[in-house]
């Protein structure tokens, strides 16, 4: 079996590759065979399956392996059927069981075997299997010349039916037998009927709802926030293709795209349930915009085994979960009816989780699909031909054009290198969108800000719980009074709220533990993102000056250059700092902390990283102000945000507070320093806050 376990070959899907133009039909038919492994007679055998010998049905049945069901009709590619994971997810029209069926049979009958499967006494109208699939009928070789007059309405000279005219296709299926003559038709030709003539069905549907296109006022009432001209024309087309893959560039709002594609699909084609697959810290960000966006039901499908079992057999529209989960709620999702609609957000990243996970993101299959990402296809061409391969799981062509076009193999024709990919709109035209800024960036703000809702560690959260407890017991006898507490109270809350903001911010919060939280490795992968471009320059704002040493040291241990600007500094080691900045080609990101009585180098700053969720929400106001004098537009402001903590609350609570009291907490400026008076004004503050103290934290342990 060349190495390969039956376990395994349950599972296993051969590469995607084309025949080349150099390479004759029967050197490539050879080529593809030897892709395969060859089952041995040892642990294999071949048994006839039902009583009607002339259907050619058969089981392959391993030793101690599960056996397959075969059809046979023929000797090429495609002409039959196996129910394994290698014919039903490749393109060559056949896997191993069918060969070793094939070969066993020629073993049995010899040359003559071709003739016994031309001497069926019925036609048969199936799927013929390949990058394309067909609709083909396969006549007898005694079918009545009136049945094949009616064939010939339907079906083409080479055999391939029209779509245009399923009228006649019932005419034929419904008069054949009153020539006594019987056509078997496979189940598989029924589903494609039904999934091309769908879609012709839902086009007619949506365009009739949105007949004015991207002007079309449908559009005003379908989100409760408004979307730009290149949002609606693609949530339009994804929703009419309904298998769709749009790769947007960061900040152009790919997310409320595909929740305007859900949302024109649920007014105009039934859709029920949309499953969105993503990244951990992408979790709430996505219910973030679900909120701001529609009133539909959202779940984030988080926590322990039995917990994410339940919240998937709940009645939500929209289910948020983990690629990290998937594996092991597999069964769940099955169990509680497959959704509908799947959403894979970030989808580069599928291919860095494991094998299992993959393989079984391939079974799920679901009537509409979207693909997002941000990357450039033309760096990930492999990737994206697993992604193409997932828009196309019904084989209508898209797939085909893309290997024709864009797949060259060399000449170990095992590898392939891959060409044009810049033309991939013209190959894949109505099913893939690539948006990029530099075309819409009349259309986009100044400030492009994206918000990551990020997890606890353990030990972060079981602090964070701890001292929020210790904060209510002490808060919560004076908000009932309607008091203000006594100063001794006021700086207990204050010290408690201090203690709380270092553990949602990856401060070490034992001494035996100082391995960061989740903000690094989300951190990395913004820098990752973001500095491909020789030109980008990052600025990294972190509020306290010691959070900064905990982002240089991961930094140092990747070995990417930066500089540190904090208030720690003298005003010639800032300056020295920013000069190196400023000057030196890999010197591309900046630490720094508020409150510098340097001006800062924002005039080539791409990227803003805000680490932090300051006490003082006027402390973001400043840092817009540095912004404003750049002349870089859009800037790209990424807020770092631990979920369910108390920067999550001052976040909430951002446009609540009325700040008029000199206090930050995190510069030394203790609550006793303030006249009486503002006293009430802090607590009246931390009421705000606490009242939006309200989620939970997710807990994740690092990695």
């Amino acid at each position: 079996m060349n190495d390969m376990e039956e376990t395994e070959l349950d599972d296993w899907v051969p590469r995607l590759r084309r025949c080349p133009d150099s390479v004759d039909y029967e050197t490539w038919t050879a080529l593809v065979r030897g892709m395969f492994p060859v089952l041995s007679p040892e642990d294999y055998e071949l048994v006839s399956h039902g009583s009607d010998p002339a259907l050619f049905r058969f089981e392959v049945r391993h030793r101690t392996g599960t056996p397959h069901d075969i059809r046979l009709r023929g000797t090429e590619f495609g002409e039959n059927q196996c129910d394994c994971a290698s014919f039903r997810y490749g393109i060559y029209g056949t896997c191993p069981h069918i060969e070793f069926a094939l070969s066993r049979l020629r073993e049995l009958h010899g040359d003559s075997f071709p003739e016994i499967l031309l001497r069926r006494p019925y036609s048969e109208i199936f799927l013929h299997r390949g990058a394309r699939h067909k609709i083909l009928f396969q006549p007898a070789a005694n079918a009545p010349r009136a049945v094949l007059s009616l064939a010939r309405r339907c079906f083409d000279k080479q055999g391939e039916l029209i779509l245009s005219h399923l009228a006649e296709l019932q005419r034929l299926i419904q008069y054949a037998p009153t020539f006594h003559h019987e056509i078997l038709i496979e189940e598989e030709v029924f589903e494609m009927i039904a999934f091309l003539t769908q879609k012709q069905w839902r086009m007619r549907d949506i365009l009739a709802s949105f007949s004015k296109g991207t002007g079309a006022k449908a559009f005003e009432k379908l989100l409760k926030t408004t979307l730009t001209s290149f949002q609606r024309e693609a949530a339009l087309n994804a929703a009419i293709a309904g298998r769709y893959l749009l790769f947007s560039m960061s900040g152009l709002g790919k997310r409320r795209t595909a929740i305007a594609a859900a949302e024109i699909l649920a007014q105009n084609a039934n859709l029920r349930h949309v499953l969105i697959l993503t990244e951990t810290e992408l979790l709430q960000t996505w219910r973030h915009e679900l909120l701001q966006t529609t009133d539909r039901k959202t779940e984030v499908v988080f926590g322990s085994t039995p917990n994410r079992s339940r919240l998937y057999a709940g009645d939500a529209f929209f289910k948020i979960a983990r690629y990290d989960d998937f594996r092991e709620d597999f069964n769940a999702i099955l169990g509680s009816g497959p959704p509908n609609m799947l959403i894979y957000d970030e989808a580069q990243t599928i291919k860095r989780h494991d094998v299992e996970t993959v393989r079984l993101l391939r079974r799920l299959d679901s009537e509409y699909l979207l693909i997002l990402s941000g990357s450039d296809p033309v760096r990930i061409p492999g990737p994206f031909l697993s992604f193409v391969d997932r828009i196309d799981s019904r084989r209508t062509g898209l797939l085909e054009s893309f290997l024709n076009r864009h797949q060259s193999p060399s000449p170990d024709i095992k590898a392939a290198k891959y060409v044009n990919m810049n033309r991939l709109q013209t190959t894949l035209t109505d099913y893939y969108r690539r948006d990029e800024t530099r075309t819409y960036r009349q259309n986009l703000p100044e400030i492009i800000e994206h918000f990551r809702f990020l997890p606890l560690t353990a030990e972060q959260g079981a602090l964070h719980a701890s001292l929020q407890s210790q904060l209510f017991r002490a808060f919560q006898p004076w908000k009932e009074a309607s008091r203000t507490p006594p100063i001794g109270t006021l700086h207990l809350i204050q010290t408690l709220l201090l203690k709380m903001f270092y553990a949602a911010n990856d401060s070490p919060v034992t001494e035996s533990n100082t391995s960061p939280g989740h903000k690094v490795r989300v951190l990395q992968k913004i820098l990752g993102k973001h500095t491909d471009a020789s030109e980008t320059r990052v600025l990294v704002f972190a509020h306290h000056p010691a959070l900064l040493d905990i982002i240089a040291r991961e930094l140092e241990q990747a070995r990417q250059d930066y500089a540190a600007a904090d208030r720690r500094m003298s005003v010639t080691q800032l300056k020295m700092s920013i000069r190196k900045f400023e000057q030196e080609p890999n010197c591309r990101i900046l630490l720094t902390s508020d409150g510098l009585p340097e001006k800062l180098p924002v005039g080539n700053v791409h990227v803003v990283i805000h680490w932090d969720r300051p006490w003082n929400p006027d402390i973001f106001r400043e840092r817009n102000q540095h912004l404003s004098r750049s002349p870089i537009r859009p800037v790209h402001a990424y807020h770092l945000i631990s979920h369910g903590t108390v920067e999550h609350a001052c976040f909430k609570a951002a446009d609540k507070i009325d700040i008029k009291i000199p206090l930050d907490l995190i510069r030394n400026q203790s609550v006793t320093l303030l006249e009486a008076s503002q006293w009430e004004k802090f607590f009246e503050q931390v009421k705000i806050v606490l009242e939006n103290l309200t989620d939970a934290p997710m807990i994740v342990p690092a990695t």
